[in-house]
């Protein structure tokens, strides 16, 4: 069973953030279940979070001012096609105008370097409460701002992913969607790895076998 669903709105201009994110939850042990999926457009967003049901789900973006207003258009479509979801904005311009972002319809805004707070989201299962490097409103409309991210010495992290070759044949995950050309690294289980990618959402994940 998956506790969590992470969707990612993969666009080409920012894709190497999603993969230094992607780098350090490769290697993070949690109890967390979860899943990634790529989603390259609108509606694969919205597909992607129709798809995941109940399960918790937090939408990752990342992005640059000029493509706030946009993106904010893009934002509202999803929202209305596909309510229930958390959409989490990253990146230059969510860090530079928290407020703005929220007030564009983002859920939360992330603050500052993403990894640790990243984790943070998914040892907790998407609950954003208590995690530093956030900002976003209560219950009540109040904002709420948590702090500054947790900064790493440089080489805590990977730089990127481990890219790898998605099988050609078509899974049971996704009996006809093709290949993507962005597959994250097969999941690590409690138990034992399990080999194989899908071309659309990676594995659910859990601690890696110690």
């Amino acid at each position: 069973m998956t506790d969590l669903v992470l969707v990612l709105r993969y666009r080409k201009a920012v894709t190497y953030g999603f993969h230094t994110l992607l780098a350090a939850l490769e290697e993070h042990p949690t109890d967390t279940r979860y899943e990634v999926v790529f989603a390259e457009s609108a509606q694969a967003t919205i597909d992607a979070i129709t798809a995941a049901g109940g399960t918790r789900t937090l939408v990752l973006w990342s992005f640059y001012s000029p493509d706030a207003a946009a993106l904010a258009g893009e934002l509202a479509t999803i929202k209305a096609a596909a309510p229930g979801a958390t959409h989490v904005a990253g990146g230059v311009h969510a860090t530079a105008e928290p407020v703005q972002t929220l007030d564009a319809g983002w859920d939360v805004a992330a603050v500052g370097e993403g990894e640790r707070t990243l984790l943070d989201l998914v040892d907790s299962g998407g609950d954003p409460a208590g995690i530093t490097g956030l900002v976003y409103r209560d219950g009540t409309g109040r904002l709420v701002r948590t702090g500054k991210a947790h900064k790493a010495p440089l080489g805590t992290y990977r730089g990127s992913s481990r890219p790898r070759r998605c099988p050609t044949a078509p899974t049971a995950r996704s009996p006809t969607s093709p290949p993507s050309r962005s597959c994250w690294p097969p999941a690590r289980r409690a138990s034992a790895p399990t080999a194989g990618c899908s071309s659309a959402r990676s594995p659910a994940r859990s601690a890696p076998s110690t």
